[in-house]
């Protein structure tokens, strides 16, 4: 799974992207990790990732001094585009709205181990179907690929 962190905080979206690829270890889900700091990047970097991780708040651009709550825009993009989407902030609107809307949000901060099962968990319940699939199709005498 290739990763979009959506956080302005350098320093902690590095820290994320190095602590999630720490806690990928051998399981090797995610390809690879791209940082986005502001709504512009974002939106430009989304269709080549697979998941996003998305704070609450960030600037439009990365000239942009302002910071907004647009993580909605970024979840609209995300659902359009068929992606995985977690947001994660400290914003009790953000969260509120996230939970009305039935968007998958963590509040801020959260265990490592909730991100990241946060972001996989629908990973492994596809690959949790492939196998089962693949061993129900085995069972019959069907090669894998025939359906």
């Amino acid at each position: 799974m290739r990763l979009l962190i959506i956080e302005d905080n350098e320093p902690l979206a590095k820290l994320t992207a190095a602590l999630l690829e720490s806690a990928d270890g051998e399981a090797k889900r995610f390809e690879g990790i791209t940082l986005a700091g502001d709504l512009e990047s974002a939106l430009a970097q989304l269709a080549s990732h697979d998941a996003v991780l998305c704070d609450g708040r960030f600037p439009l651009a990365p000239t942009s001094p302002v910071e907004v709550e647009e993580w909605d825009v970024v979840h609209h993009e995300a659902q359009r585009h068929g992606k995985r989407f977690v947001l994660y902030t400290g914003s009790p609107r953000a969260l509120a709205r996230a939970e009305e809307i039935g968007a998958a949000a963590l509040p801020k901060p959260a265990l490592l181990e909730e991100i990241y099962d946060a972001l996989t968990s629908e990973l492994e319940a596809d690959q949790d179907a492939a196998e089962r699939l693949a061993e129900a199709l085995e069972a019959v005498g069907l090669p894998q690929g025939s359906c």
